[in-house]
């Protein structure tokens, strides 16, 4: 007998004894509980369980990301298998004709079989394929169009070449021929409204990869540009459309990252990283955590702790690239900390003005790069140079602080300031060699000047300082 009709059964026989039995005060409220107990836990043990119509319903996507999973297997291994016979180009074109297959074949489930979910399916994985036909492509032009290039001794997955210059310009033709229809049309299917832009800026973002040169200077540039560009195009056009908030619209949104992904997957896998490469891929790191994840993140605090975490790959941005120019520009050693260290803190400046809830923090570390930088200057390479440099920074410091009413900036420049006047008086008495009598001379003649002042303006000196404390204390940090 089912357990379930046994607990009711129970349960009716409880209520009936019950019923009864109307001398015992309690007995029916007590077994009314429990069989709102039993039901429940009958309710919660076949409700645990999906019915068989829903894990029925369930089955076909499932296929769908199981097929999908096999497509793409498929095209990997199309790409690295051995091929006896033909050329690359020839390759190519097999490969092409395989994309195009699977976009006819999404068409046909679309307006033959009416089945929308494997119809995008199909787009999906096409559009998908896109950067590998750009990567395919870029390699065959390569090979007849070099620019600063060096010989490297390519897998054989990864060698693709022309017989001529004009094969490999034909194949790209045709080739960006059939991907360009292809892609307009998957973006129509995921979102509609944004189809004529997305299609253009994934074409312009995939054809950075048919740039003929490898050079990691070059390419590190190139990335860098990408990623501003992605950056600028999704904040102005995609974040704005409904269409790009769904499932579907951060698939799209993600697909435009493929071909940054892929200029950086090349140069590691193939190629040797410049130190200006590795200053680009910083410099892009800094970029997203700065601009992209505030505005993906659930919270603002999320928000302001990446936007804090970016000032790391932007300080090794920076040192890369000085590291990359300086076999260049030969530039003497004395310069390395300046010139580290006061872009450095420009930087962090500019970047403590959008800061989310505020970049008084962001400013304070801005100061402390400049002055401590141009205090460490003064004590490895002290002189007259390094002296004049460590007062202007701290003159500069101090006067932000001031104008932007924040203390801690205030503080830290009027501090280098105390700390390079005193250097720079000490330096002046070791160029002019004054005579121990003379320096006792200026000493009680400032301190004779500085009492006068004192008993003559101390009511306003007093004042002054009490409305300036005030002023500091009312400050931010």
């Amino acid at each position: 007998m089912d357990p379930l009709l046994e607990s009711t059964a129970a349960t009716a026989a409880r209520l009936g004894r019950g019923a009864e039995r109307p001398d015992e005060p309690g007995v029916a409220e007590i077994d009314l509980a429990i069989a709102d107990e039993d039901q429940a836990r009958a309710q919660q043990r076949t409700g645990d369980r999906p019915s068989l119509i829903a894990r029925v319903g369930s089955i076909p996507q499932l296929l769908r990301w199981m097929g999908g999973a096999v497509l793409v297997a498929a095209a990997f291994v199309f790409m690295i298998q051995s091929w006896e016979t033909g050329d690359d180009v020839g390759r190519y074109y097999h490969f092409l004709g395989f994309t195009g297959s699977l976009a006819a074949v999404g068409f046909f489930c679309g307006l033959r079989i009416g089945d929308e979910k494997s119809a995008r399916t199909f787009l999906g994985l096409t559009a998908g394929m896109v950067p590998v036909h750009f990567t395919v492509l870029g390699a065959i032009l390569y090979s007849q169009l070099p620019w600063l290039s060096g010989f490297t001794d390519y897998p054989g997955y990864a060698h693709f070449s022309a017989p001529d210059q004009a094969v490999a310009l034909g194949t790209a033709a045709i080739g960006l021929l059939v991907l360009a229809p292809v892609c307009w049309m998957a973006f129509l299917t995921f979102a509609r409204p944004a189809a004529r832009g997305l299609t253009a800026a994934f074409l312009l973002a995939n054809a950075t990869l048919l740039v003929p040169t490898r050079h990691p200077d070059v390419i590190g540039g190139i990335a860098l540009l990408l990623v501003i560009g992605m950056l600028v195009f999704d904040r102005r056009w995609l974040a704005s459309l409904p269409a790009l908030r769904t499932l579907e619209g951060r698939f799209v949104r993600l697909l435009m990252t493929v071909p940054f992904i892929v200029l950086v997957a090349r140069t590691f896998n193939l190629y040797d990283p410049s130190m200006l490469f590795f200053a680009a891929l910083f410099a892009s790191l800094a970029v997203l955590l700065y601009a992209v994840v505030p505005n993906a993140g659930p919270t603002q605090a999320m928000g302001r702790l990446a936007q804090h975490m970016s000032l790391m790959p932007t300080a090794a941005a920076w040192w890369c690239a000085m590291l990359g120019v300086h076999p260049v520009l030969d530039f003497p050693e004395a310069w390395v900390l300046p010139i580290a260290c006061l872009p450095m803190a420009g930087f962090f400046g500019l970047m403590s003005l959008r800061v989310e809830g505020g970049g008084a923090s962001v400013r304070r570390l801005a100061a402390l790069v400049a002055t401590g930088g141009m205090l460490v200057q003064l004590l490895l390479f002290p002189g007259f140079g390094s002296s004049l440099l460590c007062l202007a920074t701290a003159i500069a410091t101090a006067t932000y602080g001031f104008g932007a009413s924040q203390r801690g900036v205030l503080l830290t420049g009027l501090a280098a300031l105390a700390f390079g006047l005193v250097y720079h008086v000490r330096y002046a008495f070791e160029i002019y060699a004054w005579s121990p009598w003379g320096a006792l001379a200026v000493l009680g003649i400032a301190t004779v000047l500085a009492a006068s002042v004192l008993e003559r303006h101390r009511g306003a000196l007093v004042a002054r300082v009490t409305h300036l404390r005030g002023e500091l204390s009312s400050w931010s940090a």
